[in-house]
């Protein structure tokens, strides 16, 4: 669900999946389809579950293809999606699924309710800005990620919120100095 909801078009692309470590030797079709079940949504009127989600996706014109990999990391299995240079990636740790990376940014976010994904530039004050924000929403914040790719270059925020986050908080956050994107994201 999170794929065509972070990313423009994802879904008019061919989705990867790729399965890492212990699961690379399973069958696919489970995977396959519980991705499919999860995207499709976003695309088609249609109630989509894993049964008929391949269907649907040829009925739509979505195409995916499946890569096995050895181990990636410290997890014994992981699932990456990929469109083009868009990557998630995601795992099952003994408290629940976590999603661990989003296009090379090491994150460990829960992947349940609400979340909002931000991009921007790793200056001093972001935090506390968006924070702010959300805070004049009276959005409560959950819990927080902050993963950066290098020291005052591009980083990503994922915070989980209590509800979803209004119109005119998204505005302010998107207008907030030293963001690039901001994202609502329902899982």
């Amino acid at each position: 669900a999170m794929l065509p909801q972070l990313f423009d078009d994802a879904l008019r692309r061919e989705i990867a999946l790729v399965l890492h470590g212990d699961i690379a030797e399973l069958d696919a079709d489970p995977f396959v389809a519980a991705a499919l079940a999860g995207a499709l949504p976003f695309m088609s009127d249609r109630r989509v579950s894993i049964v008929n989600a391949a269907a649907i996706a040829r009925e739509v014109g979505v195409r995916t293809m499946v890569v096995r990999e050895g181990r990636r990391g410290p997890f014994r299995a992981s699932l990456a999606i990929a469109v083009e240079e868009h990557r998630l990636i995601g795992t099952v740790l003994p408290n629940g699924p976590r999603i661990v990376e989003i296009d090379g940014f090491e994150v460990d976010a829960v992947a349940d309710g609400t979340m909002l994904v931000t991009r921007h530039r790793d200056v001093p004050g972001m935090v506390g800005r968006i924070g702010t924000i959300l805070g004049k929403a009276n959005i409560n914040i959950s819990t927080m990620q902050v993963a950066r790719s290098q020291r005052g270059g591009g980083a990503m925020m994922v915070l989980d919120v209590d509800r979803e986050v209004e119109r005119p908080a998204l505005a302010a956050i998107a207008a907030a100095a030293g963001i690039e994107t901001v994202r609502l994201v329902q899982v």
